[in-house]
């Protein structure tokens, strides 16, 4: 029986979107993102993104952004050194993801496990971003993407978009 109730208990909070990873969304808001479908002209195989796989693509979008905002701190360390006569402001350094709006692409690799592109960008201003993959050229940290193997609990391709 105690078994059960663990299942179920389970089962109910993977149901409701909730994660144990206080870093990451414990609701699914679906105002901060969407699930894109695959363009029919892509060669490769489209899967059905679940609530769970959020879930699991947040995680490791998580722990990306912790890794990469360790290694900004050094960054920010060195402008606010070098350059003391300027206001630096902590934003153009650090990825806060409460601030980003996310795009989903499900699809399967070579080898059949489960892979996420993830996009993410600072408020947009339509809702194009509900239908096609925002693509800019430029804007700092506002825009950045990468990838998640949901198979090996992996994240890769992290790329953030210059200044210029």
């Amino acid at each position: 029986m105690k078994k059960v109730v663990f299942i179920l208990g389970l089962y109910l909070l993977q149901s409701c979107g909730k994660t144990e990873n206080k870093s990451v969304m414990t609701t699914l808001d679906t105002s901060q993102y969407v699930i894109i479908k695959l363009d029919s002209s892509e060669k490769s195989k489209e899967f059905k993104i679940s609530a769970k796989d959020i879930n699991e693509a947040e995680e490791l979008l998580a722990d990306c952004v912790k890794e990469y905002n360790s290694k900004q701190l050094k960054e920010y360390e060195k402008a606010i050194k070098d350059y003391p006569q300027y206001k630096i402001e902590k934003s153009q350094f650090f990825i806060d993801l409460k601030n980003y709006k996310r795009q989903y692409v499900g699809t399967y690799n070579f080898y059949g496990g489960k892979e996420i592109f993830i996009n993410c960008f600072c408020d947009y201003d339509s809702n194009y971003w509900r239908k096609e993959i925002v693509r800019v050229f430029d804007g700092g940290n506002c825009f950045f993407n990468l990838k998640v193997n949901l198979t090996l609990n992996k994240y890769f391709d992290f790329n953030v978009n210059g200044i210029g």
